[in-house]
């Protein structure tokens, strides 16, 4: 007799085992369909797409229109005309027969839709145009002589327009590239009793406009420089609350917020374009009959195209 042990009859041993094996096929074909979920890449989602149809003119035009790029082809295989695309696009063609009786008999998408297969009713030469969002699908006739149809005046005009918009963008990036090249323009500040002079040395060629506004000066250069404005900012007297400047197209634009009642004065020199923010006057630089002395009007009158008495005083403190 024998102890501690467990006896099994043989046709329990076999339905354990082949109940074994079930277990392990269900846990083999669960991994390989994990495997392959995760495997494939889902595929991209149609592209919705609309299609007209006209026959004017003596030939039929398809116009298959994207809300984006589409990249699409057109041949002929047989009496087959074959419209394939880079991606899917969704797109009925259950009407183009009807609309279209002269020229296809039959029209149906590919599953995946990746191409549109139409039955030619007659002999035809394909003509294919992308111009965008549009694929342009002529079907010209046996007896067709000359050029093939050129793309719609309004189509030619958008592409033309956006070419400019594509040309302005691309120069913008090269004028940005290149002023991030080039050293920033120091600006010099130099203080007078009556007024603060900004001097920007800029080349004699760049045209500057000044914009004067009620709070603000706003200086425009005609070429993407860029400017240094540590010393300007780093001691900001009380006329001048902000100073700040950006690139703008091929252009730099410098701002001045200025207090209130403040006035400007804006020229060029020798040394560059200057700015003088002139100070208010206070009860040391203002007479008894209500003017500025006349040694306090000559230093601080600095006008455009006009002299600057004081122009090599301010020269000799700009740092």
């Amino acid at each position: 007799m024998a102890c501690g042990g467990t006896t099994q009859s043989p046709g329990l041993r076999r339905r354990l085992a082949q109940c074994s094996k079930a277990v392990a096929a269900i846990a083999c074909l669960i991994v390989a369909l994990t495997a392959s979920s995760l495997a494939a890449p889902s595929a991209p989602a149609p592209v919705k797409t609309t299609l007209t149809v006209t026959t004017s003119d003596g030939y039929a035009r398809l116009v298959f229109t994207a809300g984006e790029y589409i990249d699409g082809s057109a041949r002929q295989a047989g009496n087959v005309l074959i419209i394939s695309f880079k991606q899917p696009v969704d797109v009925a063609v259950n009407r183009v027969a009807e609309q279209a009786p002269d020229y296809i008999g039959a029209a149906r998408r590919d599953p995946d839709g990746k191409a549109v297969r139409m039955a030619l009713a007659q002999n035809v030469t394909i003509h294919a145009m992308s111009a965008g969002e549009k694929l342009f699908v002529d079907l010209l006739p046996a007896d067709w002589s000359g050029m093939p149809p050129g793309l719609p005046q309004d189509v030619v005009d958008e592409l033309a327009r956006r070419a400019r918009e594509a040309e302005t963008l691309l120069e913008r990036q090269r004028a940005a590239v290149q002023a991030k090249k080039s050293a920033p323009i120091r600006v010099h500040v130099a203080s007078q009793p009556t007024f603060t002079r900004y001097v920007f040395a800029v080349p004699s060629e760049t045209g500057v406009s000044a914009d004067r506004a009620k709070d603000r000066l706003v200086l425009k250069f005609d070429s993407p420089e860029t400017f240094d404005l540590g010393d300007a900012q780093a001691a900001l007297p009380k006329t001048v609350q902000e100073i700040s400047s950006e690139l703008d197209q091929n252009s730099a634009l410098v701002r001045f917020i200025l207090a209130a009642n403040v006035d400007t004065r804006t020229f060029r020199d020798e040394s560059g374009y200057v700015v003088d923010v002139v100070n208010p006057p206070t009860d040391a630089t203002v007479a008894a009959d209500g003017t500025a002395p006349a040694d306090t009007m000559q230093q601080g009158a600095a006008g455009e195209g006009g002299a600057v008495p004081s122009l090599a005083d301010a020269a000799a403190k700009i740092s």
